[in-house]
């Protein structure tokens, strides 16, 4: 596949600027108790991706990655990595597949292997519109913020 290069600004910029404007909404502990979604989670160029559990409909590793693939032509393609960086992944580890909000199904290759993480619903808000209009992140509506006692991470939130 052929790489091409940009002049994008790098995410590492955006992800600060989510980090910034919704910090100072959480406390830097949660309750045990509370209610949670399950997420699939997974970075893109240092951007954490989140897609809840029950709109997963499958990850196809990339030994099963082909144009021939039946599924594989059935979903629409989103490079998130090309969206963020203007360089597409040449060689995808996987492919997270899910349903989209319209009902169709979406893939998003990735090139680490995804995580299964329990997010508390009080860590959860709506991503605020001036973020919803940015090419490589329009399609996340929900963004939360989740901390341990040595760091603490935005996960932007698809398909909710």
């Amino acid at each position: 596949m052929h790489r091409t290069t940009s002049h994008h600004p790098p995410s590492t910029i955006h992800h600060n600027m989510f980090a910034n404007i919704v910090s100072h909404q959480w406390s830097e502990t949660a309750p045990k108790n509370k209610l949670t979604i399950e997420l699939i989670v997974f970075e893109i160029d240092e951007v954490t991706f989140g897609i809840p559990i029950h709109k997963l409909d499958r990850i196809i590793s990339n030994v099963h990655l082909d144009e021939d693939n039946p599924l594989i032509q059935q979903v629409e393609i989103l490079d998130l990595h090309d969206r963020l960086t203007g360089v597409a992944i040449a060689n995808p580890a996987a492919i997270v597949i899910f349903t989209g909000d319209n009902g169709q199904l979406l893939g998003i290759p990735i090139v680490t292997v995804p995580t299964l993480i329990d997010v508390p619903l009080d860590r959860i808000r709506t991503l605020p519109n001036e973020f919803r209009t940015h090419n490589a992140i329009a399609i996340a509506s929900h963004v939360a913020m989740i901390a341990d006692s040595n760091t603490a991470s935005t996960i932007l939130i698809l398909a909710t």
